[in-house]
């Protein structure tokens, strides 16, 4: 869960403040409201929305992982046991090692890959929050506050500043479509992106290649006897 709370989905409020109101004349008292970011992302329903979404597609993989490694062990044994029974000594079956231990390998990797989509579909989702938060903030801002500052960031805040719930509120009243991307489209998407790159880059190399100079053929000369 730590990993899914680095997703700011706030503006970098944990490293940030916004300022409101400008040009305040020294009479004037800024009004400061401090932000539970954390809060934020664990209580509002579009971020517990995104969550629920990545939660599903990592519940899928681990599922599909507990299967893969009841295979893997069924395979392992029997090569154990064919090896018992052979009588040969282990390096006989060198090959047949190797090849088991690569399988692994290229699950464990495959697993990592998996994840690793999983926390950029869940990225997408949350940026699509962007616009919709700063619209928050900037609510909040009008009805008299100069400053807003995230809680993690703050070292100490008085009880009244604090207007996460009010932020909470208004987040949730908004009518916002959230588009959690399939993460196996991804790797579609990027290897279809690699490749127009690819062929948007082939003609500019050979525009870049030098030309060869084609010199004039000399006319061989005659000479009279």
């Amino acid at each position: 869960m730590d990993k899914i709370l680095k997703y700011s989905g706030l503006l970098a409020l944990g490293v940030a403040f916004i300022s409101l109101g400008m040009g305040l004349t020294c009479e004037e008292k800024e009004q400061i409201g401090i932000l539970d970011n954390d809060k934020v992302l664990m209580t509002a329903s579009p971020f517990r929305a995104i969550i629920g979404e990545e939660q599903k597609y990592l519940n899928a993989l681990t599922a599909r992982q507990a299967e893969d490694e009841k295979m893997l062990q069924a395979e392992l044994a029997a090569l154990q046991k064919k090896i018992q029974d052979s009588g040969k000594k282990p390096e006989a079956f060198q090959k047949e090692v190797s090849e088991f231990q690569q399988k692994v390998a290229f699950y464990n990797q495959t697993y990592q890959l998996q994840k690793a989509l999983i926390a950029k579909a869940s990225g997408i989702a949350r940026q699509q929050l962007d616009p919709v938060v700063q619209e928050v903030l900037n609510e909040i801002g009008k009805t008299g506050y100069q400053v807003i500052l995230p809680k993690k960031t703050t070292m100490y805040s008085a009880s009244h500043t604090d207007i996460t719930a009010e932020f909470i509120r208004r987040l949730d009243s908004k009518k916002i479509n959230i588009s959690f991307p399939n993460p196996a489209q991804l790797v579609a998407q990027a290897k279809t992106q690699q490749t127009l790159e690819t062929q948007k880059q082939e003609p500019e190399k050979q525009q870049a290649q030098p030309k060869e100079e084609i010199k004039p053929q000399q006319k061989e000369k005659t000479t009279k006897k």
